[in-house]
């Protein structure tokens, strides 16, 4: 009995639970009311309102994978982020953003530098939501916020990082080098830890620069999206509680327990906008339309797998495949 396989299974039905525990406590019916109480003219504008946030996604992939000598447009970068929203219907947390490996592959680049490339991708499209998560957190649990409590994070970074450079010089030849040999040989998982820093600096200083700022500003309009909606919804919150809000919760729904962030999206949002007097009834409303109109890249995503089926996007077992890679030169070009 394969268990590993029937944990992954499970996994995909904690967020359904805890879905499924909200819906009991909330009228329905008023529920189903407002979600319909759209006008169509406002619910198209904001389904048109998703393309310049999958073309802002794409673009900075694309300034990545460019860095690392893949490639690939923007508009294939798009086409990929389409094809992991289809398979992020069958697959929990983000996972099916893996599906864009052997869409790449099949493009003639290499999966080493792919995954690389997905990886620095994520991590620069979460620097402002995981920023906005952590200070919205600190202020609910009511940590005090002053110039010197910020000195002292700043220093003890600092430290930290005079202190690995110090091992670094020091003993990391004498303990490490052994151990690092081989973890990078094992395959992409011991390199990609050991060689972050590189890939970074081999990227540049502009092209992160340039994907940061394309990162902010996918992010502001995110958020801009979600506060239309809330508006039409008749949720009455303010724009930057709004953007500290979704930056919690985007961190909560990272985590692989359910599919399209169902229940941890909902706790997330019920939990941030309860505090400032929201009905229950319209953030769940606000929460499950929000999450029906950024699913429709999926339906482009069906359309692009019907022309060209170049993997099964339903299989777990492809995409973990696709993540272990034989030992590959990561600087070869």
């Amino acid at each position: 009995m394969n268990y590993s396989r029937m944990m992954k299974i499970a996994a995909r039905f904690i967020g359904i639970v805890i879905f499924i525990c909200i819906l009991t406590g909330i009228d329905l019916r008023r529920m189903m009311t407002t979600v319909f109480s759209i006008p169509p003219f406002y619910a198209l504008l904001l389904v048109l309102s998703v393309l310049p946030i999958m073309l802002l996604r794409g673009a900075r992939w694309k300034v990545v994978a460019e860095g690392l000598d893949l490639n690939l447009d923007t508009k294939e970068a798009t086409e990929a982020l389409c094809l992991a929203q289809l398979a992020n219907l069958v697959i929990p947390g983000s996972f099916g953003d893996l599906i864009r490996i052997p869409y790449m592959k099949t493009r003639g680049n290499p999966a080493d530098r792919t995954i690389i490339s997905i990886l620095l991708d994520a991590i620069i499209g979460s620097v402002f939501p995981f920023t906005l998560g952590v200070l919205a957190l600190a202020v609910i649990l009511e940590i005090t916020l002053t110039v010197e409590a910020l000195l002292i994070c700043g220093l003890w970074v600092a430290g930290g990082y005079a202190f690995y450079r110090i091992i670094k010089a020091t003993l990391w030849s004498r303990f490490m080098q052994a151990r690092l040999k081989r973890l990078m040989e094992e395959g992409i998982r011991g390199r990609s830890f050991f060689t972050l820093s590189s890939m970074m600096r081999s990227i540049g200083g502009k092209r992160i620069a340039l994907s940061l700022f394309l990162a902010l500003l996918w992010f502001i309009v995110y958020v801009t999206q979600a506060y239309v909606l809330a508006q039409i919804l008749g949720v009455e919150v303010h724009w930057v509680y709004l953007a500290f809000t979704m930056g919690v919760t985007m961190i909560l729904i990272a985590i692989p327990v359910t599919i399209q962030g169902l229940g941890l999206r909902e706790g997330a949002l019920l939990f941030m906008l309860t505090r400032i007097a929201i009905d229950p009834v319209l953030v769940v409303s606000f929460s499950l339309t929000l999450m029906v109109f950024n699913m429709t890249p999926a339906i482009a995503g069906l359309i692009l797998w019907f022309r060209n089926p170049f993997v099964d996007i339903t299989d777990q077992d492809v995409l973990d495949n696709d993540a272990v890679l034989p030992s590959e030169n990561l600087f070869e070009t």
